[in-house]
């Protein structure tokens, strides 16, 4: 199975290449969770890189009461409306970072 996870640690840690990606997964997170109150959710344990139907982690969209952010396997982002979202059950993370 080929989780995001694994491709960054199956890299060499001094590769340009892991760098970059690590960079972008830190800001990428960073971003989610510097907002207070962005109905953040990850549950992505175990989804497989390129996934495109399953979902990694959303957040509610900046201004927006009704609209989330979702991110999926394939690392695409995709708007969804909070009556479509799936069931919040988090895995490895919580579901606020704060608490």
């Amino acid at each position: 199975m080929t989780t995001l996870g694994g491709v960054i640690y199956s890299q060499s840690w001094d590769s340009p290449e892991t760098n970059e990606l690590r960079e972008e997964v830190r800001r990428c997170f960073s971003f989610v969770w510097g907002q207070a109150d962005s109905g953040w959710c990850y549950v992505g344990e175990g989804v497989k890189l390129g996934d495109a139907d399953k979902p990694v982690c959303w957040w509610r969209a900046e201004g927006s009461t009704t609209v989330y952010r979702m991110i999926y396997g394939d690392l695409s982002i995709r708007d969804v409306d909070a009556a479509d979202l799936p069931t919040c059950t988090p895995t490895t993370a919580t579901s606020q970072p704060n608490q």
